[in-house]
């Protein structure tokens, strides 16, 4: 898989960080996009979102924020220990199941949030605004699908 191709899957990471119990059965049929166009956060890479392992997440959310944020190579490798702790830690909470669905999307929020504040330490003020505006546009995608 090149890199562009990985790129557009990091809205999946983010998707599931909001979404995880309330769409793991959901599959996407549409194919991905040129480069040239703007990939839609939410529907990039889902037909594989339940048989990616953390590690994919994570390589997959940095090569996405790594070319539209325009990361360097340093912020890239923060990037991608931040992506690949939050994704193993939401695979851990995933595989312990449990019943409470609240707890579970609360506990997901919580992981997305330390992400976020760490990720605000690596980004600078522009990435990061840019980094709101992916999560704002996977927010507002999620909304859609739940009608």
């Amino acid at each position: 898989m090149t890199p562009t191709a990985l790129a557009r899957c990091l809205p999946l990471a983010l998707a599931c960080a909001l979404v995880a119990p309330a769409c793991s059965s959901s599959k996407s049929t549409s194919t991905p996009t040129a480069p040239a166009e703007r990939a839609d956060p939410v529907d990039v890479g889902l037909e594989s979102r339940s048989d990616a392992t953390a590690a994919e997440r994570a390589e997959r959310q940095t090569a996405y924020l790594t070319e539209r944020l325009g990361l360097r190579e340093e912020q890239a490798d923060d990037v991608r220990e931040i992506a690949l702790a939050s994704a193993e830690e939401r695979a851990r909470l995933r595989e312990a199941g449990g019943g409470d669905r609240r707890a579970t999307m609360q506990a997901m929020r919580r992981i997305q949030q330390d992400q976020d504040a760490k990720l605000r330490a690596v980004l600078d003020d522009g990435q990061y605004d840019e980094y709101e505006e992916v999560q704002a546009e996977v927010r507002a995608q999620m909304r859609e699908r739940r009608g």
